[in-house]
């Protein structure tokens, strides 16, 4: 009897639990994609301070800003050229994943267009970029 009553405990603790885990996943998840839209407002700003690569015949798009995410160290950056500027780390409980490997944004404001999809337990949220450089969460 005492068995079935230590049973019966433990499963109304885990029950009253379980519901904890999945709020906390969606609030990750939004937190996250709003830190990511955030951040790629304040890259596409950066970019209206860029060379004007295009007028320049057979020049490359090195100077170009734009964001890449390295998904096995579970990290995005902001870089010109070869060179990082900034870096943002996110949890490991996150997964990010994109359509490109970079996201470009030109001193005109748009952008070559993409979808971040972030993951966190069964929640999942996109962040996208369109051509014209909106972005917006999804």
């Amino acid at each position: 009897m005492e068995i079935i009553l230590a049973v019966v405990v433990i499963s109304i603790i885990i029950g009253g639990i379980m519901p904890l885990f999945s709020v906390i996943h969606r609030f990750r998840t939004d937190c996250e994609a709003v830190l990511l839209c955030q951040r790629l407002k304040y890259v596409r700003e950066i970019s209206s301070e860029a060379d004007a690569f295009a007028t320049v015949p057979g020049r490359k798009y090195e100077g170009i800003p734009r964001i890449y995410i390295d998904q096995d160290n579970h990290r995005y950056w902001y870089r010109r050229g070869n060179k990082i500027i900034k870096k943002w780390d996110y949890g490991t409980d996150i997964n990010i994943s994109c359509n490109r490997p970079e996201i470009f944004f030109y001193r005109n404001g748009e952008a070559t267009a993409g979808t971040y999809t972030i993951h966190s337990g069964n929640k999942i949220r996109r962040v996208i970029i369109d051509r014209v450089g909106r972005i917006r969460i999804e």
